[in-house]
């Protein structure tokens, strides 16, 4: 059932507002549409502290979305979902997929949208269709993809808080992310890469993920730029250098969490080590990929309490 113009325009101006989604719901129960008392259901999880009306209240939960999960997705089939106030809140999904998502009764306001495959392919996201979508995250299949991803033409109907590109060609030609919180960019290639990095506008990040096969000083002069960041996430090769810039970076001093990722020796341990006063303001310092003297990492935990060793490189998710 088709929410009327008024509700609908209520979601898109206040997406964060739970009033909002209440008011949705409810004016869906009224109506007798199964997706109202989904919502009221759902609605009523987050307050029960009884336990056996909790464990009723969420097996009615289960049963609704057995019953009509189906047609509320459109038919989607989705990876991965979840689901708030009787609509998606997030969702994992193939490209072939995400048209039948975004066109159906519970997916028109997905918040969170992770599409996987050939995504240099997809078409349809507009603010017509997508109208709260804030965190797009597009994931390629290395090897399969049928010419660089525009993302000038994914981005520019919509309006995003959050991106993440992963495993992709992309041509970021004409491509704005100035209005971004949130920015990753893993295993992405393209001439125009280096190009991008060189001009890209921060001014709003508060957090960056930089795993790519470009020079360091690429990586290091765009956090530089960055005058808000608090989350940052840097890979390269030569990672004992990366960890000697990320000592003394300014930066720093604006960071809750920082992970470094590449073949880390004991000398960039060492280096960080050295700095050990400035990091210590850190709620998580994260090496990945890195060997290390069992000596040093056990001094390591003791200056830097916030330190946490991973031998291979964290695997991908947006969730």
């Amino acid at each position: 059932m088709k929410l009327p113009e008024p509700l609908e325009a209520a979601l898109v101006a206040a997406p964060d507002d739970p009033a909002a989604w209440l008011v949705a719901g409810d004016w869906l129960e009224a109506h007798g549409a199964p997706q109202g008392e989904l919502a009221a259901v759902m609605r009523g999880l987050e307050h029960e502290r009884d336990p056996g009306r909790f464990v009723a209240t969420k097996a009615r939960r289960d049963e609704l979305l057995r019953q009509h999960g189906p047609r509320l997705l459109g038919g989607a089939v989705l990876d991965e979902v979840r689901w708030r106030w009787g609509f998606v809140s997030h969702a994992r999904v193939e490209v072939a997929q995400v048209g039948a998502l975004l066109a159906s009764p519970a997916g028109r306001f997905v918040r969170q949208l992770e599409v996987h495959g050939r995504v240099e392919r997809l078409v349809g996201l507009t603010t017509g269709t997508a109208p709260v979508l804030a965190g797009l995250s597009l994931v390629g299949t290395r090897g399969r993809a049928t010419g660089p991803l525009a993302l000038a033409r994914v981005l520019s109907p919509l309006r995003l808080e959050r991106l993440a590109l992963v495993d992709l060609e992309v041509d970021f030609a004409e491509a704005s992310v100035a209005g971004l919180r949130a920015l990753s960019l893993r295993d992405v290639r393209h001439a125009s890469l280096v190009p991008f990095l060189s001009g890209l506008d921060g001014h709003r990040l508060e957090a960056l993920t930089l795993q790519l096969d470009v020079a360091l000083e690429h990586k290091t002069g765009v956090v530089g730029r960055l005058p808000v960041v608090a989350s940052l996430a840097l890979e390269d090769d030569l990672a004992d250098e990366l960890a000697r810039w990320a000592a003394k970076a300014p930066v720093v001093k604006h960071l809750n969490t920082l992970a470094l990722c590449g073949p880390m020796t004991d000398l960039g341990l060492d280096a960080l080590l050295l700095e050990a006063s400035r990091l210590s303001r850190l709620r998580s310092l994260r090496l990945e990929g890195g060997h290390f003297q069992a000596r040093l990492r056990r001094l390591a935990w003791r200056q830097l309490p916030a330190i946490a060793f991973d031998a291979r490189r964290s695997p991908w998710s947006f969730w």
